[in-house]
């Protein structure tokens, strides 16, 4: 017998948060049929980091999309105000090299499915910046234009 998915480590991460982290699917998909999935999800590390935060800031789209179908809140705040589309601003915000298009690629959906599950992208933090400022003008040409489905 195993421990439960909501026991948490001392940075207060349980084992959905973990499998976030690394973005393993089945993981993900195991733990969300798993019982204690609604508390896993819901809870908060030491800094007040969901598994979507996480899941969000590693581009981990599957992880993200699941997560929200299972009742994640697009529009959780971390102890400094983040949101879950605070940490794929910046995920996109810092990899902007050329080598990294698989990466921005996985974000830019993590987005679409944040924006989908109530985000929004004029969600400010503790000092007030809102996520969509953390974008250059390209990133947010090119996410404006995936909204609008012109790519």
């Amino acid at each position: 017998a195993g421990r439960s998915i909501t026991a948490s480590n001392k940075m207060g991460w349980n084992a959905m948060h973990r499998a976030c982290m690394t973005g393993d699917e089945n993981v993900v998909r195991a733990l969300l049929v798993s019982a204690g999935a609604e508390e896993a999800i819901a809870a908060r590390d030491t800094e007040g980091y969901t598994p979507l935060h996480i899941a969000a800031g590693r581009g981990h789209a599957h992880a993200v999309r699941r997560l929200l179908s299972a009742g994640a809140r697009a529009d959780a705040t971390s102890e400094d105000g983040s949101t879950p589309m605070h940490m794929a601003c910046r995920a996109l915000a810092e990899s902007s090299e050329p080598d990294k298009l698989d990466l921005q690629e996985r974000i830019f959906n993590v987005m679409l499915y944040i924006l989908a599950g109530g985000g929004l992208l004029e969600s400010r933090d503790a000092k007030g910046i809102p996520a969509v400022q953390i974008l250059t003008h390209i990133q947010r040409s090119k996410l404006l234009s995936r909204i609008h489905g012109e790519n």
